[in-house]
């Protein structure tokens, strides 16, 4: 299973909730920059081009997002 810190936790738990960048920044009190870069860290470790292959595995994982 792929680890992801808790801070990715954070930051798929709103992706999957259908939320933009700059809202899970304000939600989790971060940069908007801050969420990007954990957003790119994200994608690259279940190996996605974009916000909606990551929901799309983390439902096919049962990743924190669902």
């Amino acid at each position: 299973m792929t680890h992801f810190t808790p801070r990715e936790q954070d930051v798929l738990t709103e992706l999957g909730r259908g939320h933009s960048n700059k809202v899970i920044a304000h939600k989790i009190g971060m940069a908007e920059a801050t969420v990007k870069v954990h957003l790119r860290r994200i994608m690259k470790k279940v190996s996605a081009r974009n916000r909606t292959q990551v929901v799309l595995w983390t439902l096919a994982h049962d990743a924190p997002a669902t």
